[in-house]
């Protein structure tokens, strides 16, 4: 992708960007992509960099340095809060099995760690782009979802909607400290991926597709399959974090950054299946079996990115056929020997 602004200045004029949640898939393409324009990311994560793939081909690079410790942790938040001239958070607690098993800790990162990271940036005048999610739409029927939407939540006593609380607190944390003068804004994004989305599918429906059809298994659907989801290549993903971060007509603001085409999940399942070659059988499983009571879906889940587009000029352009095959092919890499 092609970036502009402040963030393509000359050699003179590089900036350090500190980056929370960098071995995560997000985290590291939107490394690769400063440091390819020769910027410097500081990276904070509490994943052991020797266990983890997304960030292994840049511990060597001098203009990246990687801090292994938690959100949480207030003196090293606040020395690497200092150290950046723009940071974007997305550290997160995030994916099924973590919100339904621990809701604490969720909280914990989620609001705390956010609160954190926002307070030290007030202090040192810094600028925060946080990353949101599609979640903050919870059960709202009012499809595609607009920014200023409302948001309709379940009931606190069903765990699936911690996150989405913790998001939206995030949210008013973001909102919060803009109003008391610090640049931030807020990004929320739809369904990301790509090489590097997690290759153990825990919870992701995509990266569960394919590696069920990489093993010759059969392809599971939670539910009917009726439901339907919008999926955004990753280098869209990041085009969008970019805009948001070099254009002043983004502080205060929030956008959806995703691809407005939506597929159901039968579908995607069957696009995979053709792209894979393989004959699959496929079969349905009852969300309540797999997840638990505390678990709930969404029949219907689309962006309105006509803000982003007016505002930021941003536009998703990767087609979804042409993103799935190679994030097809990159699962297959890493089965074939490539691994993680």
């Amino acid at each position: 992708m092609s970036g502009g602004g402040r963030f393509q200045q000359k050699k003179e004029n590089i900036l350090k960007i500190f980056i929370t949640g960098v071995a995560g898939f997000v985290g590291s393409h939107l490394a690769d992509y400063f440091l390819t324009r020769g910027h410097e990311v500081i990276g904070l994560d509490m994943v052991d960099s020797t266990r983890t793939m997304n960030i292994r081909h840049i511990l060597d690079n001098p203009r990246f340095n990687y801090i292994h410790d938690t959100i949480l942790s207030n003196n090293t938040v606040k020395g690497l809060v200092e150290q950046a001239d723009v940071i974007y958070h997305l550290a997160a607690a995030v994916g099924v099995e973590n919100v339904l098993g621990d809701i604490l800790n969720v909280i914990r990162v989620n609001v705390m760690g956010t609160e954190m990271i926002f307070r030290f940036a007030a202090d040192f005048k810094k600028k925060v782009i946080f990353t949101s999610t599609s979640e903050i739409y919870g059960k709202s029927s009012k499809v595609p979802f607009a920014e200023d939407d409302d948001s309709l939540f379940g009931p606190t006593s069903v765990d699936r909607w911690v996150y989405a609380y913790s998001k939206a607190l995030g949210e008013y944390i973001s909102f919060g400290y803009w109003k008391e003068g610090m640049p931030s804004s807020v990004i929320r994004i739809f369904n990301a991926y790509g090489p590097r989305l997690d290759v153990e599918g825990s919870g992701r429906v995509l990266s569960r597709f394919i590696k069920q059809l990489i093993n010759d298994e059969p392809i599971t659907i939670v539910g009917d399959g009726t439901q339907t989801r919008c999926f955004t290549y990753i280098d869209d993903i990041i085009k969008g974090l970019v805009l948001a971060g070099e254009n002043e007509k983004a502080l205060g603001n929030v956008f959806n950054i995703g691809n407005p085409v939506e597929i159901d999940i039968r579908k995607l399942a069957d696009m995979l299946i053709d792209i894979s070659g393989k004959k699959a059988k496929i079969v349905h499983i009852d969300p309540k079996v797999l997840y638990g009571q505390g678990y709930e879906d969404i029949p219907r889940r689309a962006p309105d990115v006509r803000k982003a587009k007016r505002v930021l000029g941003y536009e998703a352009t990767t087609p979804l056929r042409d993103g799935m095959e190679r994030t097809y092919k990159w699962f297959l890499s890493q089965t074939n020997g490539g691994g993680a």
